[in-house]
C-alpha cells in the first residue's frame, strides 16, 4: 500500500472475501500482496478478472495454500503465473534478495533490483506464454553486495519475475515478498520497480507531484469527480520506531507548500475544474485533459465537471 500511496497509484483495499467479478470489475489491476490463502472459488474468480482483461500482481507464496491454511502441492494460480512453485530460497529464512532486470525497461534501475525480505523458488511452466523480466542473482550470503563488481555476470538464470498473458489481461508474479521488503526497509528502487510494474496498465488519473503529496478520488453522487490532495511529509512509519518515538516521529514542525501539481485525467472528459477550498476555477486542456493546482498548503480539493 505504501509504495503503490507514495508513487501517486490511486489504491484501495479488497478484503478475499471481496474476491469476487462485481467487486474486482471496476478495478484495473489486483494487486496480490503474499495472498497466500485463497480459496478454489476465489482463485476461480480471479482468474475470470484476468481473462476479462485485468491486470493482476502476485507475490510470493500467494494461492499456495487454502482458505483453511492447508498447503497445495502447487499454486492454485499456477497457469496464471507462468511458473510451478519449487520451495523457499535461502532455507525460508529472510535475507539479502537480489533481481537481475532482463528487460530494458527494468533495466533503468540499474543492475540489480534488491530487497531484504523472504523469497521462494519458481520454474517456468512449459505451457504458458510468460516471459521473464528478472531473474535471480547468483551472489550469495549473509552480505551479496560485499563481492557485487559491475563486469560480473551474476545472472543465475533462475526466473524471479515473470509476465503471463492469459485471455485479454496479464499476470505478472514476484517471486519474493517485495511488501515484508519495503515494511522493514523503505528502499526508494524498489518502490519505483513495483509502481513501475503497476503502471503498465495505465492509470486513469496520473499525477505528477513530489512524495509528500497524498491523492485519493472519487465519484460523487452528483457525477462529479472529486480529487483530494494532502500535503502529508510523515506518511511512512518505520517498522522499528517503538510507542515511545510515536510523539516526536508524528510531530509536525512546518509544512512546505507544494506547488504546480499536474493532474492527467486518462479516462474522463471535463467541462469545468474548480478548487473546492477555494471555489477558483482552474484552466483545462490537452488531450488527455491535464490541469494544475498552483499551490497545496496542507490539503486541496479539485472537483471536475466530467
Amino acid at each position: 500500500y505504501d509504495m503503490l500511496n507514495e508513487s501517486h497509484l490511486l489504491v484501495d483495499v479488497v478484503f478475499d472475501s471481496q474476491l469476487t467479478m462485481e467487486k474486482l470489475s471496476p478495478y484495473r489491476v489486483l494487486f496480490l500482496s503474499e495472498s497466500t490463502c485463497l480459496s478454489d472459488e476465489q482463485c476461480r474468480q480471479i482468474r475470470a478478472f484476468s481473462t476479462r482483461g485485468g491486470t493482476v500482481i502476485a507475490t510470493g507464496r500467494t494461492s499456495l495454500y487454502d482458505e483453511f491454511g492447508v498447503q497445495r502441492d502447487n499454486f492454485a494460480l499456477a497457469d496464471l503465473f507462468g511458473v510451478d512453485y519449487r520451495g523457499p530460497e535461502a532455507g525460508g529464512k529472510r535475507h539479502g534478495v537480489l533481481y537481475v532486470p532482463q528487460t530494458k525497461a527494468l533495466k533503468q534501475f540499474g543492475y540489480i533490483i534488491a530487497f531484504a525480505g523472504h523469497d521462494w523458488q519458481v520454474s517456468l511452466r512449459g505451457d504458458a506464454r510468460a516471459k521473464v523480466l528478472c531473474t535471480r542473482s547468483s551472489l550469495k550470503g549473509s552480505e551479496p553486495l560485499n563481492d557485487f563488481d559491475s563486469k560480473g555476470d551474476y545472472d543465475s538464470g533462475q526466473p524471479t519475475v515473470v509476465m503471463n498473458h492469459v485471455g485479454k489481461g496479464k499476470v505478472i508474479y514476484i517471486s519474493g515478498d517485495v511488501g515484508g521488503g519495503y515494511i522493514h526497509n523503505p528502499h526508494p528502487p524498489l518502490k519505483r520497480f513495483i509502481a513501475q510494474l503497476v503502471g503498465r496498465s495505465r492509470p486513469p488519473i496520473e499525477f505528477e507531484a513530489p512524495r509528500v503529496i497524498e491523492v485519493a478520488a472519487a465519484v460523487r453522487d452528483n457525477g462529479q469527480l472529486m480529487i483530494h490532495l494532502l500535503n502529508n511529509p510523515n506518511r511512512f512509519l518505520p517498522f522499528t520506531t517503538s510507542h515511545r518515538d510515536l510523539r516526536s516521529h508524528f510531530f509536525l514542525q512546518e509544512i512546505n507548500p507544494i506547488r504546480d501539481v499536474r493532474i492527467r485525467l486518462n479516462d474522463f472528459g471535463v467541462k469545468a475544474a474548480r478548487l473546492g477550498l477555494q471555489n477558483r476555477f482552474l484552466p483545462v486542456a490537452g488531450n488527455p485533459p491535464t490541469l494544475v493546482v498552483p499551490e497545496v498548503k496542507l490539503h486541496e480539493v479539485v472537483l471536475l465537471d466530467l
